[in-house]
């Protein structure tokens, strides 16, 4: 179940009004009904189905190593690099700058 169908208004008000109306929509359609449906144990075997496919589906994109793996790449990799560079040319560009050069 998605919420909206990939389409981006100018106005992201207005999406967000949108694609609440669709997510509340979902919720109390599909979802909800699915959560509250037992057999006869009193267990939501539909629900609990759909909530193991969607932690398949999901679970490769949504995790913490990718999430690290991610943040290392954006944010630390490239300051290594540079701190790197700086090391190789015996920290000039710091200094001149520290010392107004």
């Amino acid at each position: 179940m998605e919420i909206g169908n990939g389409e981006e208004y100018t106005d992201p008000d207005y999406q967000d009004e949108i694609e609440s109306h669709q997510l509340y929509d979902t919720l109390e359609r599909q979802i909800i009904p699915l959560y509250y449906t037992r057999n006869e144990d009193k267990i939501p075997r539909q629900w609990i189905t759909m909530i193991k496919n969607s932690m398949k589906k999901l679970g490769p994109k949504f995790n913490t190593h990718r999430m690290v793996e991610e943040y290392f790449a954006k944010y630390i990799s490239p300051f290594i690099s540079e701190k790197n560079l700086l090391m190789e040319k015996k920290w000039i560009k710091s200094r001149n700058y520290l010392y107004g050069k």
